[in-house]
């Protein structure tokens, strides 16, 4: 997954999060944040990245800040609690974000299983990549 990628669904997965803990349909948030219902639907699954506007629209209209739907604001609190190594590792935006989605996993259920699993895939698309 790209850097992109991991945004993108970082994004989604807090955006529907949020829909649904204040029971808001994809049309009703729409209507609120004056985009298409297609488009909220697009964004929840991934197909789709909002401009910065549009964000802080969909941002408003959930009553959250825009920090918390990108990953910023959510990560000031946890982060803290990292090693000082892990604090320095994620420095690079690329980090963070894999580390935000074992996060994401974590919290959504996943079990310890499924995250050693998804590290040991990060391991292998890695040394793919540094192989030559």
């Amino acid at each position: 997954m790209t850097y992109r990628g991991i945004v993108v669904a970082g994004i989604a997965t807090r955006l529907r999060k949020e829909r649904k803990a204040k029971k808001m349909t994809l049309r009703g948030l729409a209507e609120s944040a004056h985009v298409s219902h297609s488009f909220i639907c697009d964004i929840e699954k991934e197909r789709a990245l909002p401009s910065l506007d549009t964000l802080k629209a969909i941002a408003a209209a959930l009553g959250v800040p825009v920090d918390y739907l990108i990953g910023t604001e959510e990560d000031k609190e946890w982060i803290t609690h990292l090693t000082p190594e892990l604090q320095e590792w994620i420095k690079n935006p690329a980090n963070l974000a894999y580390l935000q989605t074992v996060k994401s996993a974590a919290e959504d259920g996943a079990t310890p299983e499924d995250l050693a699993t998804f590290v040991g895939l990060l391991r292998q698309v890695k040394d793919h990549y540094q192989k030559d």
